[in-house]
């Protein structure tokens, strides 16, 4: 009996498991994210794509915890994104239940700032936008 592989299934037995993020991974992660600041340029740009390039590279770097030397820029974006959404429902949440005030890991005080700074980034962006719009009227 002859076995044959395809070649999707040779590139899977070739590919290396998806990376394990921790705790420990998840504030690096946002305090590297903090220092390069990918927020600062505007969303689908080159300029951003080589902010989060830079995250990265960064990360890669790291001796504790230590990153896949194969992470990709979509898994660092993709990664601070869940942090970000699970911090908002985490909040939302815990306003709606009245009498309790929230305990703030770092690392929620990390995305909590992320979060804050993107928002603000953006919000500049916006006002900017509509100032060039009225100054052209």
């Amino acid at each position: 009996m002859k076995f044959s592989i395809t070649l999707a299934a040779a590139s899977l037995i070739n590919r290396e498991p998806p990376m394990e993020w921790t705790p420990e991974h998840d504030i690096t992660l946002c305090r590297e994210l903090l220092l390069v600041n990918p927020f600062k340029e505007k969303y689908k740009t080159t300029k951003r794509a080589k902010l989060w390039d830079e995250a990265r590279a960064s990360l890669i770097k790291s001796v504790t915890p230590s990153f896949k030397k194969s992470l990709e820029k979509r898994a660092v974006q993709e990664r601070y994104r869940h942090l970000a959404d699970k911090f908002k429902k985490k909040m939302a949440n815990e306003r709606k239940e009245s009498g309790t005030s929230p305990t703030m890991s770092e690392l929620d005080t990390l995305v909590e700032e992320l979060v804050e700074r993107e928002q603000s980034e953006k919000d500049q962006r916006d006002n900017e936008g509509e100032f060039s719009s009225i100054k052209n009227l």
